[in-house]
């Protein structure tokens, strides 16, 4: 059984978020949605985005409100809707995205007057993620429950462990003469192009509160660039001949940039560019369980 998380705004979506929370305990998984907070827009942050980071699957619905933006900690005035999406994102979910068509009968009264940021929200995430499109609440249902099927089918790839991930070593790179340490099973629904994309196994514990622990995998694609906000491994020059690998979210901070651990012990740390080299992109964790062949990624 899998954890969804639904998220979307409430008062104007509330018949479709019924609909699919019916179908997704129908097929055997549990939603998770703000419905058990409070029946409103307005929930408790901290919870909402703690239940994101722990769920298994993200399922965004939007329509053409951008929701509630809370006042605390929000300096960029977020909705608490692109919160979700966001931490989604952050914390490498397999993220279905749900848009409402243009062209649907909508009520001017379930609508903003200025439709910039929910436009903005809804562009974005149909730029980083396959989006399908519903008019009804009924169509709304069954594309989510296509949508987790594929998620949860077998397995279209197979992806090499090419090794450990620790500080003191080199990121293992795919080597053609010799095995694996272990294969990793995905879906073609979660990773469209397996192309480049091989898996490492994590040692240590600087990163889980992004629900990425010690004996974890991580499916990794090689790039030397990266956003902000990004997962990725990075070689860092500590000495004029001694390096380290490790795994952290990436941030420019002016002239240097920070690599920023997710465990509240440790701090972030800033380098010169000069000292960092990106050497992959994090895109899914896969938890470790005793047979990783059998796991699926999350």
């Amino acid at each position: 059984m899998a954890k969804i998380y639904v998220s979307s705004t409430f008062l104007d979506l509330q018949e479709h978020r019924a609909q699919v929370e019916r179908v997704i305990r129908r097929m055997g998984h549990e939603d998770v949605a703000m419905e058990y907070y409070v029946a409103e827009d307005q929930r408790p942050v901290a919870k909402c985005l703690a239940d994101v980071a722990a769920c298994d699957v993200y399922a965004g619905i939007f329509a053409w409100r951008y929701g509630w933006q809370p006042k605390e900690s929000n300096p960029d005035n977020l909705s608490i809707t692109e919160m979700e999406f966001r931490q989604a994102e952050n914390n490498n979910k397999p993220c279905l995205i749900f848009l409402l068509t243009e062209d649907a009968p909508w009520p001017k009264k379930q609508m903003d007057k200025d439709t910039t940021k929910i436009e903005a929200l809804r562009n974005t995430a149909s730029a980083h993620h396959n989006a399908d499109y519903f008019t009804t609440s009924d169509e709304l249902a069954r594309k989510v429950a296509e949508a987790i099927h594929k998620v949860f089918a077998p397995s279209d790839y197979r992806i090499p462990v090419w090794g450990c991930l620790t500080a003191a070593s080199p990121m293992p790179l795919p080597d053609e003469f010799r095995d694996p340490l272990d294969w990793i099973d995905v879906t073609r629904a979660m990773l469209p192009d397996s192309k480049g994309v091989f898996a490492l196994r994590v040692r240590g514990h600087s990163m889980i509160d992004a629900q990425v622990k010690d004996g974890d995998t991580v499916l990794v694609k090689c790039q030397r660039t990266a956003r902000d906000g990004d997962l990725v491994v990075v070689r860092i020059r500590i000495a004029p001949e001694v390096f380290e690998t490790t795994l952290k979210r990436f941030y420019r901070k002016g002239k240097y940039v920070a690599l920023q651990p997710e465990n509240p012990t440790m701090v972030s740390r800033s380098y010169k560019p000069s000292e960092v080299e990106i050497q992959a992109k994090v895109l899914f964790v896969v938890r470790n369980i005793p047979d990783a062949r059998a796991s699926r990624a999350r």
